[in-house]
């Protein structure tokens, strides 16, 4: 999974450079791919427990209820961010 995300890094990078992506990984094999679109930043989380999901990232988090978007695969969540990114001007 950690190999998957950072070639997912590597292609924001390269085609969308102003989402400065930031990749976290963890000794436990978690990670996480925070990307910024427009006046947010998406988290791309993976737990070993939960799995691969994205977040908005918010000020005011209290606690955590799940992923607000799920998905099964490093494609899914490439695509779901990619969509977001061609959004912005």
């Amino acid at each position: 999974m950690q190999g998957q995300l950072k070639e997912l890094k590597k292609e924001l990078h390269r085609d969308f450079p102003r989402s400065d992506p930031v990749l976290t990984l963890f000794p436990s094999g978690a990670a996480s791919l925070n990307v910024k679109i427009g006046s947010e930043t998406y988290v791309l989380a993976y737990h070993l427990d939960v799995g691969l999901g994205i977040n908005r990232m918010s000020a005011a988090t209290f606690g955590w209820e799940g992923y607000e978007h799920p998905v099964e695969t490093v494609e899914e969540a490439r695509s779901f961010l990619i969509s977001r990114l061609k959004q912005c001007p």
